[in-house]
């Protein structure tokens, strides 16, 4: 097994910045956790609407190749690789959704891609996290697993929340989906830093285990 120090290094610093963009765009935005109704709305341009959607879709998509590349190092089987390949051509999909708005394309066809997102996504995060649950090499799994347990749990709030809200009125079930879904990336981002480290050692295979249980 050879880590390349390079890209390890580089995903790394992505994954750190992708947490440094989430809290800066909490900031510019002056979001709340929870839904507050008696804030006004904050309403940007559509400019830059498209520079922060795109930005984050990048991040998003270059993690997702990070997380592929370790993968493809630990030697997992290819059928578990593609949970991230299905995962990011999902990704990728929502990630060009709002060039769209860009062209002038009509409400109804806005309506309708916004519909086959939601269910390519829904679809392509369920099997993600299928493949992700036989990751077998000990180093990495805790991480992959980690991930795509926080990723159905935001899913799940975000799905359960506002049909409880509407029960109970607890402003609490009301949380920010922008903010909750980048809780799954620290898992990535600690990925990152274990395999920068595993990178560090490999000049020493003793000390790098690349065993897999069952």
């Amino acid at each position: 097994m050879k880590i390349n120090k390079s890209i390890a290094i580089f995903m790394l610093v992505v994954s750190a910045l992708y947490i440094v963009f989430g809290i800066f765009k909490f900031w510019y935005l002056d979001e709340t956790v929870f839904t507050n109704f008696s804030r006004p709305t904050h309403h940007m341009s559509l400019v830059k609407f498209f520079w922060l959607t795109i930005s984050a879709g990048l991040f998003v998509l270059i993690i997702n190749i990070g997380q592929l590349w370790v993968l493809k190092i630990f030697k997992e089987k290819k059928w578990i690789r593609s949970g991230l390949i299905v995962f990011f051509c999902g990704q990728a999909l929502i990630f060009l959704l709002p060039l769209t708005t860009l062209f002038g394309s009509a409400n109804y066809n806005i309506v309708q891609m916004q519909f086959l997102m939601q269910i390519t996504g829904k679809v392509s995060t369920a099997y993600m996290l299928i493949t992700f649950a036989f990751v077998r090499n000990r180093n990495i799994r805790r991480y992959y697993w980690g991930f795509a347990g926080l990723l159905l749990l935001c899913h799940l709030v975000t799905y359960f929340g506002p049909i409880l809200y509407d029960d109970f009125g607890y402003a609490w079930l009301l949380v920010n989906n922008d903010v909750i879904f980048y809780i799954p990336f620290l898992c990535s981002l600690t990925l990152f830093v274990e395999i920068f480290n595993l990178s560090r050692q490999q000049n020493n295979p003793a000390n790098i285990e690349i065993e897999t249980t069952g």
